[in-house]
């Protein structure tokens, strides 16, 4: 019985050999791939994506996968920090959206409807909810003046005023990544 054991140990050991061979060279063909695909991707120049609140007009931006085209681009100074306004325009109808500059906040405001009474008030009552003011009315390019307003729940409104009309954008804030430039 001892010389089957033997016998059949003395066939096992060249296979086992064979296997070992054939997984470390598996193992140490992984390591030296995985360290030539590092060395190509550190040696390559990384590539800078443009920022959303680096739009301009004529671009292109997607917000929440729907698309508009830039019209205007304007600097805001909001209590939060400075701020990118960005008017815009597509098919199914124009919007509004504003990025803070650190990329920390994006409102987007796709509805609009009729304006308040008076000039930029503190406070606006709409669908039994109490927006307030945020912040003092800035005045932009074109003749263009912007005040926001917020309420509890996180809702927007943001009123703008050109030439003496007055439009009330309905918004809420959005993911930041939400908001990128799909073409330049």
């Amino acid at each position: 019985m001892g010389e089957v054991v033997a016998n059949t140990a003395s066939r096992l050991v060249p296979l086992l050999v064979l296997i070992a061979v054939v997984f470390g060279s598996l193992i140490v063909l992984s390591l030296a791939l995985r360290y030539r695909v590092r060395r190509d991707v550190s040696a390559r120049p990384a590539r800078r994506l443009p920022s959303a609140a680096d739009a301009a007009p004529g671009d292109v931006l997607s917000v929440l996968g729907r698309s508009f085209s830039v019209l205007q681009v304007e600097t805001l100074s909001a209590p939060e920090g400075p701020a990118t306004w960005c008017v815009l325009d597509s098919d199914d109808g124009p919007g509004r959206t504003m990025l803070l500059r650190d990329l920390s906040l994006a409102i987007h405001f796709p509805g609009c409807g009729d304006a308040p009474e008076g000039p930029f008030p503190e406070r606006i009552e709409r669908h039994g909810r109490a927006y307030e003011r945020v912040g003092e009315p800035q005045q932009l390019g074109q003749g263009l003046r912007v005040a926001r307003y917020r309420d509890e729940a996180g809702r927007w409104l943001a009123v703008e005023e050109r030439g003496g009309e007055a439009v009330l954008w309905r918004g809420k804030e959005i993911p930041v990544e939400g908001v990128r430039i799909l073409q330049e």
